[in-house]
Protein backbone atom coordinates (compact mmCIF):
# COMPACT_ATOMS: atom_id res chain seq x y z
CA UNK A 1 0.00 0.00 0.00
CA UNK A 2 1.41 3.27 -1.16
CA UNK A 3 1.83 5.82 1.58
CA UNK A 4 0.43 9.58 1.12
CA UNK A 5 2.04 12.58 1.96
CA UNK A 6 0.00 15.14 3.36
CA UNK A 7 1.02 19.10 3.73
CA UNK A 8 -0.28 20.70 6.96
CA UNK A 9 -0.81 24.06 6.26
CA UNK A 10 -0.84 26.31 9.49
CA UNK A 11 -1.53 29.97 9.94
CA UNK A 12 0.00 31.85 13.14
CA UNK A 13 -1.47 35.05 14.84
CA UNK A 14 -5.07 34.74 13.97
CA UNK A 15 -7.29 37.71 15.26
CA UNK A 16 -3.98 39.97 15.38
CA UNK A 17 -5.70 42.04 12.88
CA UNK A 18 -8.69 42.09 10.98
CA UNK A 19 -6.38 42.28 7.25
CA UNK A 20 -4.62 38.87 8.45
CA UNK A 21 -7.70 37.29 9.41
CA UNK A 22 -9.26 38.12 6.18
CA UNK A 23 -5.88 37.00 4.46
CA UNK A 24 -5.74 33.38 6.49
CA UNK A 25 -9.53 32.98 5.85
CA UNK A 26 -9.29 33.35 2.40
CA UNK A 27 -5.86 30.97 2.09
CA UNK A 28 -8.38 28.77 3.69
CA UNK A 29 -11.27 29.27 1.11
CA UNK A 30 -8.53 28.93 -1.57
CA UNK A 31 -7.20 25.70 -0.02
CA UNK A 32 -3.60 26.42 1.04
CA UNK A 33 -4.02 26.94 4.97
CA UNK A 34 -4.90 24.03 6.42
CA UNK A 35 -5.59 25.33 10.29
CA UNK A 36 -4.79 28.19 12.28
CA UNK A 37 -3.67 29.47 15.47
CA UNK A 38 -5.80 32.33 17.58
CA UNK A 39 -3.97 34.89 19.07
CA UNK A 40 -6.45 34.55 22.07
CA UNK A 41 -5.71 38.35 22.87
CA UNK A 42 -5.51 40.00 19.71
CA UNK A 43 -7.45 43.12 19.26
CA UNK A 44 -10.03 41.37 16.74
CA UNK A 45 -9.57 37.72 17.68
CA UNK A 46 -13.86 37.60 18.94
CA UNK A 47 -14.85 38.20 15.82
CA UNK A 48 -11.70 36.28 13.78
CA UNK A 49 -12.62 32.63 15.67
CA UNK A 50 -16.20 33.29 14.46
CA UNK A 51 -15.36 34.03 10.95
CA UNK A 52 -13.00 30.90 11.72
CA UNK A 53 -15.73 28.37 13.07
CA UNK A 54 -18.63 29.62 9.94
CA UNK A 55 -16.12 28.27 7.64
CA UNK A 56 -14.62 25.24 8.88
CA UNK A 57 -10.98 26.35 10.02
CA UNK A 58 -9.81 24.26 12.50
CA UNK A 59 -8.03 26.89 14.80
CA UNK A 60 -6.16 26.01 18.33
CA UNK A 61 -5.03 28.98 20.31
CA UNK A 62 -2.19 29.57 22.70
CA UNK A 63 -1.73 32.23 25.35
CA UNK A 64 1.36 35.20 24.70
CA UNK A 65 2.78 36.71 27.95
CA UNK A 66 3.78 40.30 27.95
CA UNK A 67 5.18 42.85 30.55
CA UNK A 68 3.66 46.17 30.89
CA UNK A 69 6.49 48.20 29.30
CA UNK A 70 9.57 46.42 27.72
CA UNK A 71 12.98 48.06 28.07
CA UNK A 72 15.61 46.87 26.34
CA UNK A 73 18.61 46.47 28.20
CA UNK A 74 20.92 47.59 24.83
CA UNK A 75 19.19 51.40 24.47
Amino acid sequence: MASRTRLIVNADDLGLHPSLDAGILRAHREGIVTSATLLAMGPSAAEAVGRAKAQGLAAGSYTHLTLPTITFLWR
